[in-house]
């Protein structure tokens, strides 16, 4: 009898961390939230072409009830692949606003909801950043050692095909002498 009573109180602890185990697997569980993704397609509004490496950004909206020490979920990032195309997975479900730039186009912030299960798909038009294209130097001197260069800025017109497109630019050669002696006699 002491020896039966004496196996059961050695078996009690396994029973106990069995039993502690196996609630701690079920809370992690029930504290899981829930996932979904975000996939989309990124192209340039003008042109309705697809953007490649686009940077896409989503931050989460936090709620308007939340608690005081609310922790929102990181803001995730993403690129787009050479057809446009990007993929956000593993993302909590909730509200979040997605924005998306390249060194010329860009898009504000807009809303976008997560669903549970499934990834939730966008199209995302972005506007150019910048206008037509032209020169960054206006009317300036060159000596006579120096080589005439121009910075150009803006778009090609995408309507055209790749190199056809033209950009006109004047320039004048003249003798610093012919200028001032032209002075000289107007005034």
């Amino acid at each position: 009898m002491m020896n039966r009573l004496k196996n059961r109180h050695s078996r009690l602890p396994y029973l106990f961390a069995l039993i502690a185990i196996l609630g701690a697997i079920a809370f992690s569980l029930s504290q899981d939230a829930p996932f979904g993704g975000v996939r989309g397609k990124v192209f340039a509004k003008e042109s309705e072409k697809a953007l490649a490496n686009a940077r896409i950004i989503l931050s989460a909206v936090e709620p308007k009830n939340a608690p005081e020490h609310y922790e929102s979920p990181a803001t995730r990032f993403a690129y787009t692949n050479g057809k446009g195309e990007f993929t956000l997975s593993h993302v909590p479900a909730g509200d979040y606003t997605l924005s998306a730039y390249t060194r010329a186009h860009s898009v504000g912030d807009f809303h976008i909801t997560v669903q549970e299960g499934a990834p939730t798909t966008t199209q995302i038009g972005l506007s150019r950043t910048e206008g037509e294209m032209a020169t960054k130097v206006h009317q300036r001197v060159f000596s006579s050692s120096e080589t005439p260069h121009f910075s150009v800025t803006g778009y090609a017109d995408w309507r055209l095909p790749a190199g056809k497109d033209v950009l006109k630019i004047s320039l004048w050669k003249t003798k610093l002498s012919r200028v001032l002696s032209y002075k000289e006699s107007s005034d």
